[in-house]
């Protein structure tokens, strides 16, 4: 799947671990598992809706190529800038 997805996931799994134990010191360590975990569960529904991206294919496929890239590094930009320990979700996620 595209990174914007995967990023948002990583976003979503770190305020999920917060949620889930906020009077715990682990929710660091949760949110950063389940996002990593996150990764598989976004591909395996990525499958039905795959579209190419393909950098040097058609107009199309290039189109959506770039165009995922640039919402993916605008997505990243502004989480981290708005909470550092988010990109520690993104890069859980992306690392899988």
């Amino acid at each position: 799947m595209m990174i914007p997805a995967h990023a948002l996931a990583g976003i979503a799994c770190i305020h999920i671990g917060w949620m889930i134990s906020r009077d715990n010191k682990n929710w660091l360590v949760i949110g950063v598992v389940l996002a990593f975990l996150s990764h598989a569960v976004i591909d395996a529904f990525a499958i039905f809706t795959y579209h190419d991206g393909n950098p040097s294919g058609t107009l199309f496929s290039q189109f959506v190529f770039w165009f995922w890239l640039a919402v993916g590094i605008g997505t990243i930009y502004w989480a981290l800038r708005r909470d550092h320990r988010y990109g520690f979700g993104i890069l859980a996620a992306l690392s899988y």
